[in-house]
């Protein structure tokens, strides 16, 4: 047993060494053609309306944000009598902020994730916090960007306007629900910059 054990540290070693020496540094560099303007995804319509898809993708599912999942947290409803890491038990233990992922061990809530990418197909990385602040950013891009769509009717141009202030205002909408009246953003705003607006009111 004990020499079979050692054939297979050997090959392990002789693989790692034998993918190392052959390692290319060539391979992780990009081609000039990999890159596109800032203008490109605004030029015309199918390109701008695939910017504006993006925001479709990004919509939280908060029913299928874990294997189980609480999102009516105004009811008396009990998931289950053993799961202690919803955010419904969290809140019945005083536990405010259990619906940031830096407080949520099993990463359960839909409110929020560490894990967040954008356009992630995967559910579980899909947290309406994260979510609802990058979709309002690409609304607030795309409109200030919608003088740059010259190849389209303007039916379409129009189509392209009321998605993006339809989605900037959903979001809006969804985070007041949870956190009362917030800053109301309708610019791009410099994320070096200091974030000075004050919050208004629910209203």
């Amino acid at each position: 047993m004990k020499k079979y054990v050692t054939y297979i540290k050997a090959a392990c070693l002789s693989t790692a060494l034998m993918l190392g020496a052959t390692a290319c540094s060539d391979y992780l560099d990009k081609s000039e053609e990999s890159d596109i303007s800032a203008t490109e995804p605004y030029k015309n319509f199918t390109n701008f309306q695939g910017f504006v898809e993006l925001l479709y993708n990004n919509i939280p599912l908060f029913d299928k944000g874990y294997w189980s999942n609480s999102f009516n947290w105004g009811d008396d409803e009990i998931i289950s009598a053993n799961i202690n890491y919803h955010m419904v038990y969290k809140i019945d233990q005083g536990d405010f902020w259990g619906w940031q992922s830096e407080f949520d061990g099993w990463g359960t809530g839909w409110l929020d994730r560490k894990d967040f990418k954008p356009n992630a197909k995967d559910r579980f990385n899909k947290g309406l916090w994260p979510c609802a602040w990058w979709g309002i950013r690409q609304c607030n891009m795309g409109l200030e960007n919608l003088e740059l769509l010259t190849d389209a009717t303007l039916e379409q141009k129009k189509a392209i306007e009321g998605q993006l202030l339809f989605f900037r205002g959903w979001y809006h909408f969804m985070l007041m629900q949870y956190f009362g009246g917030l800053p109301y953003i309708d610019e791009v705003m410099n994320a070096s910059g200091q974030l000075t607006r004050p919050r208004l009111s629910y209203h």
